[in-house]
């Protein structure tokens, strides 16, 4: 007669985390940063075209933050990138700043509803950027430049990790070293 207990865990947020072995004293949690840089991301990235896709979502979406699901990008310059985000209510399937211009931004306006996972995809090559988003394809650009520099890909957070972190859930995420056709999109983010 009688329960044996093993691993107890308390949280003081909303939901569970993974566990964080303790010995007698309060340790806090780092950020969780899923970065592939190096050789690591050299072997696998094309600079010329691709595709990524995320299937996720946010549990907060105030003001003019951006939460990033997926990203492309260089470290050195945050001016260089090509992500899949959203910006305040707005989901972005494909974002992209060369040089700090906006080479491409296919977005969803006021379509971010917080907790609710969506599927959304941006394929890339210079002057040829399109996105689709719940299998909708988006009105493409037909303009822009490849950024540059592009050394790492960023899982879950863009290049701040305050501002910028997913603050949700990924269900799936991938890349492709090509520019995937139209409806290899649709079909992709199809819910």
């Amino acid at each position: 007669d009688g329960v044996y207990v093993w691993g107890l865990q308390v949280e003081k947020g909303s939901f569970p985390t993974s566990y964080i072995p303790t010995s007698e004293s309060t340790v806090t949690r780092g950020d969780d940063n899923a970065v592939i840089k190096g050789t690591d991301f050299t072997d696998f990235y094309n600079e010329t075209e691709g595709t990524l896709f995320a299937e996720f979502n946010t549990k907060v979406n105030t003001g003019t933050t951006s939460k990033w699901a997926i990203s492309l990008r260089d470290p050195a310059n945050n001016n260089n990138y090509i992500a899949v985000k959203t910006y305040a209510a707005n989901m972005q399937a494909l974002q992209v700043q060369s040089g700090g211009s906006s080479a491409a931004s296919l977005s969803v306006n006021n379509s971010v509803v917080i907790d609710q996972f969506r599927r959304v995809a941006g394929s890339f090559k210079v002057n040829d950027f399109d996105g689709a988003d719940g299998g909708e394809l988006l009105t493409g650009d037909t303009s822009g430049a490849m950024p540059t520099g592009i050394t790492q890909m960023d899982i879950g957070r863009g290049w701040s990790n305050s501002d910028q972190k997913l603050e949700g859930h990924i269900k799936s995420i991938k890349y492709y070293r090509t520019k995937l056709p139209d409806a290899q999109l649709q079909g992709l983010t199809q819910q």
